[in-house]
């Protein structure tokens, strides 16, 4: 292949948003790809999931809505396989739009894995790609491995494999209360599955702000789903029914048992083989360094987007469209500000969703900030009494009046996030906030009301 302006390393979010948009600023580009277009979010992730959790909510309110609304239903059947089937048909859809976007986009894109040889050279099996201007390197994340639970794709299971599985288990545990463990918990649970997640910290999606993973946890007990926090693993064995867990927490070991374990502690960085290493790229343990606000590496024109990044970034599609983009614009030397993550709406999908932008009230307090938080339950508006689901709302606001952080719990709550990001990411005080009309009734006044509370102006929330 002719040399192009740039080779990408990876056709996930981060690659293929930078192909699109070195496209659009006239430089010719080829994208590396050994596995899928779209990377582990389109085919291992936040897509199939929550295309997943579509089925899973209609069988969660046959099961505990309807009958309220005098709907006499029950679930005789639930057809995993053409389940599954309408999962596929939605990644296959997106696989192929992205696939066309390339083409259109007169992209190149070549089969295999990219392994970094020098600040422009690319080998691709045998190959070798030259790029004039720069090499992004997106190359993803893979499953995060234990050292001693290893998984046999049957009983103890990674998240993709769990994305495999033909059959809702009679009973699973899940090693892990962040978004992976969460999303499935629900899911299995609606489909009659008993389930019991396992976390080894405090709290679920132990990251984010204390009251939305107290809220979360409450909002699952309420289906059935188990959470025991603050646990050390000792020991995994399969048994002839299943697997069988011996586990620390609160001072004393207990023995949990069902059909699967999955264990969803998250990915960790795919640059295993990419020869990183012998081209002088920087990493600080599994994650590449970046220098700057361009995100380039320690080798000048070589870049980095998407979940080789450490913190603060937070390894999500959204903010890997974002490095992505970021990333095509510097190569093509235009300015502009970096990325503040602080910013990028963090989300758990589900029938019960978290979403959550700007600092917690932990991160406020750290950063000096002397935080005033206003907290509401869904159930105190109108839309809650409709829905029936339990949910929280929380603003964090900093000790000039100034909206930090806001912290959703709840249903449809990640359609909520992008109104709360705009409030946090341009500065507004919570009087400027709560002149914001919002649509009654909707989840989304909660939002109203604690902005008027904390602007002085209490209408319902007292």
């Amino acid at each position: 292949m002719e040399p192009r302006d740039v080779v990408v390393i990876g056709g996930g979010p981060a690659g293929y948003a930078c192909a699109l948009r070195l496209a659009d600023l006239g430089l010719s580009c080829v994208v590396v790809e050994a596995a899928d277009l779209g990377g582990t979010c389109l085919h291992r992730g936040c897509v199939p999931t929550r295309a997943m959790t579509e089925a899973a909510a209609i069988a969660d309110a046959l099961a505990n809505k309807a009958a309220r609304w005098g709907i006499d239903a029950v679930v005789e059947k639930i057809d995993v396989r053409r389940m599954l089937a309408a999962r596929d048909d939605v990644v296959r859809r997106n696989h192929t739009s992205i696939r066309h976007h390339l083409e259109r986009a007169g992209v190149a894109v070549v089969r295999g894995y990219g392994r970094l040889t020098g600040p422009r050279s690319v080998a691709v099996d045998g190959d070798r790609l030259t790029a004039a201007r720069a090499v992004v390197l997106a190359m993803g994340s893979v499953v995060r491995r234990f050292a001693h639970i290893l998984p046999d794709g049957d009983a103890i299971l990674t998240s993709d494999d769990a994305f495999a599985l033909d059959r809702v288990p009679r009973s699973a545990l899940i090693l892990g209360g962040g978004a992976v463990g969460a999303e499935f918990s629900q899911i299995w649970r609606a489909l009659g599955a008993e389930v019991t997640i396992l976390e080894r910290e405090d709290r679920l999606v132990p990251f984010e702000d204390a009251a939305v993973g107290s809220a979360l946890a409450r909002a699952l007990r309420r289906r059935g789903v188990t959470s025991v926090t603050g646990t050390h693993v000792e020991e995994v064995r399969t048994t002839g029914e299943g697997v069988e867990a011996d586990v620390t927490h609160g001072g004393r070991t207990e023995t949990f048992r069902a059909e699967i374990l999955l264990l969803a502690a998250g990915r960790t960085p795919a640059t295993e083989g990419a020869g990183l290493e012998a081209a002088g790229i920087a990493c600080d343990g599994a994650h590449v360094v970046a220098r700057n606000d361009a995100l380039e590496t320690s080798e000048p024109g070589v870049y980095v987007a998407g979940d080789l990044l450490g913190p603060p970034a937070p390894a999500r599609a959204n903010s890997a469209f974002v490095e992505g983009m970021l990333v095509a614009d510097r190569i093509a030397g235009i300015g502009g500000p970096g990325i503040d993550y602080a910013q990028v709406p963090r989300v758990t999908h589900g029938i019960v969703e978290t979403a959550c932008v700007g600092l917690s009230e932990e991160a406020a307090a750290a950063e000096g900030l002397e935080p005033r938080n206003a907290t509401m339950q869904l159930g105190g508006l109108a839309m809650g009494a409709i829905s029936g689901d339990p949910g929280l709302v929380k603003v964090v606001a900093d000790g000039d009046g100034n909206v930090v952080g806001v912290h959703l719990v709840g249903p449809h709550v990640t359609e909520l996030v992008p109104g709360a990001a705009a409030v946090t990411t341009f500065e507004a005080s919570v009087a400027e906030a709560a002149s914001i009309v919002h649509a009654h009734p909707t989840f989304a006044e909660a939002l109203q009301e604690l902005y008027l509370a904390q602007a002085g102006r209490p209408l319902h929330h007292r």
